[in-house]
């Protein structure tokens, strides 16, 4: 048995709805003392799982945002509420930048509501080098364009935006104490394991609950060396490349080793957009939208071969 998610999820500040599966699981398991925390918090309102909860429901907040324009814009947004603490950092997994230490410089308690991780890559080892907290609800990105077969852990030595696989991820949350409750548009939410039952879930593996893209995603050598990519289009294959990185890798014993291919390939337009200041003003609040519509179909089609198998 599945949980009954809402059919219509509200987006209000969120990149896919989040806002509504937030209040959700609120209602469910009714906050604590309604502390939750973010990062990468662009300026505090862009793809947002905070701004609802800190406008409209009155929650305490730490902000974390390291890139200088927009953590500037998350200051000054959050200027007059004394509630949300804000910091122009990029967190680590250790010293004096990591979350540990952050969270320690504000008067969050250890077992706060929610904390929220986006950061396009490292956010399975910041989760992991978290140890003095213990966010009751947890969402992190997860790369949903591999399979829920692979155990795999972006690597921290690559200095690239990979991402892990919702298994991976799934293991760590078990080490810690957390129970999958939730994974679609790239978020997995969590949960902590006693509170795992108030969600009537029976079966919550990653394949079961989880929506992927690259389900038919073959690969393949030649005799002459070259590896063939056969089950996806070839318009999504750069789609998320955001800057002339070696396209192709070879995954062994845990390691990434990089292949080399020609630069003149890459997309270079997405990087050049996202750096604009008008990429939140119009690209994201008017493309984003086109987007997350033509995804919402796509996402259909995948749950319901899913749910046939």
């Amino acid at each position: 048995m599945s949980h009954a998610w809402p059919q219509t999820k509200t987006r209000i500040a969120t990149r896919a709805g989040e806002d509504g599966l937030l209040e959700h699981i609120f209602n469910i398991i009714p906050p604590t003392n309604k502390w939750c925390v973010e990062f990468g918090a662009i300026d505090g309102y862009s793809n947002s799982n905070s701004w609802n909860l800190i406008t409209n429901h009155a929650w305490s907040a730490v902000l974390i945002e390291g890139h200088p324009r927009f953590a500037d814009a998350l200051k000054a947004r959050y200027a007059h509420n004394p509630n949300v603490h804000t910091f122009k950092r990029f967190v680590q997994r250790e010293g004096a930048d990591s979350l540990d230490a952050i969270l320690a410089e504000t008067p969050i308690p250890p077992q706060f509501d929610f904390l929220s991780i986006d950061i396009d890559g490292a956010d399975y080892h910041i989760w992991q080098s978290l140890t003095n907290y213990q966010p009751r609800v947890v969402l992190i990105e997860y790369n949903l364009r591999i399979p829920s077969s692979l155990d795999f852990i972006s690597p921290v030595q690559s200095g690239n935006s990979i991402g892990s696989s919702l298994t991976a991820l799934t293991k760590l949350a078990k080490t810690k104490g957390y129970e999958l409750i939730y994974a679609a548009d790239t978020n997995a939410l969590f949960v902590q394991k006693d509170l795992f039952p108030l969600f009537k879930i029976t079966d919550n593996n990653p394949a079961t609950l989880g929506v992927f893209t690259e389900t038919n995603l073959k690969v393949f050598q030649g005799f002459d060396g070259s590896l063939i990519i056969s089950g996806i289009e070839p318009a999504e294959l750069l789609l998320q490349k955001k800057k002339p990185q070696p396209l192709m890798y070879l995954w062994h014993n845990s390691q990434l080793t990089a292949v080399a291919t020609p630069t003149d390939r890459f997309r270079w337009l997405k990087t050049f957009v996202k750096k604009s200041s008008f990429y939140y003003k119009f690209f994201d609040s008017h493309v984003m939208k086109w987007y997350g519509k033509k995804w919402h179909m796509k996402k259909q089609k995948l749950t319901q071969t899913r749910d046939k198998n």
